[in-house]
């Protein structure tokens, strides 16, 4: 059940970033969104029902992590009237990208849990805080099927990020209920993707190309 979840996101992923015959900047976005999402659980997976995980596939997980918050937060930015995206905005990805060369090097013992992977919820945090102001910015700018499918992704993003957080940082429960309700959240959004795909997408690049001619 848990690596289906995975595969459905890296399915997603693929799929808005390079498939689907609807992509722009938001689809894009979007799919780096699902794709990190989907690497990041199949790294948990891996760790908790397999007998050993090489070392260098445990930081691939969490430098997929580090890249979920700002894949979220500039997605749904995407969405505003006028957004354009500049080379600038790779920066937010940039702790994770700095974590790809060290993948060989950085330890469980000697960094993660000795304050890495800490600040890996606390980035993670900072995003979600932003992420969820963003609904009530664009309820008045996007289409309703695109509104649910904002309130339906940071929804699930919040309950993912809190799972891991008190997981992690409270003990409140074992890590395999992350992966479980990870897996319950993406099929919940599978089956919304399936029916609205081409209603979350296309609208919002029509809206943007009005908005900016007027």
């Amino acid at each position: 059940m848990c690596g289906l979840g995975a595969v459905l996101s890296l399915y997603w992923g693929l799929g808005f970033l390079l498939f689907f015959r609807e992509r722009n900047t938001s689809s894009q976005l979007l799919g780096g969104l699902l794709l990190v999402m989907g690497i990041r659980m199949i790294k948990s997976a891996l760790f908790i029902f397999s007998g050993g995980v090489p070392l260098a596939l445990i930081n691939i997980g969490f430098a997929a992590h580090y890249c979920i918050g700002p894949a979220l937060f500039l997605y749904l930015l995407s969405l505003s009237p006028g957004f354009q995206w500049n080379r600038l905005q790779w920066l937010h990805f940039l702790p994770g990208l700095v974590i790809l060369p060290l993948i060989t090097h950085l330890t469980l013992d000697g960094f993660w849990y000795r304050g890495g992977y800490g600040l890996l919820l606390f980035q993670s945090g900072i995003y979600l805080f932003l992420s969820v102001t963003m609904p009530l910015r664009l309820s008045k700018v996007v289409s309703e099927p695109v509104k649910r499918w904002i309130h339906i992704l940071v929804t699930c993003m919040v309950l993912f990020v809190l799972t891991y957080f008190s997981n992690y940082q409270m003990r409140l429960n074992p890590s395999i209920y992350t992966l479980l309700l990870y897996a319950a959240v993406v099929y919940f959004m599978n089956i919304y993707l399936m029916q609205n795909r081409s209603k979350i997408i296309v609208p919002a690049l029509r809206y943007k190309q009005v908005d900016v001619k007027q």
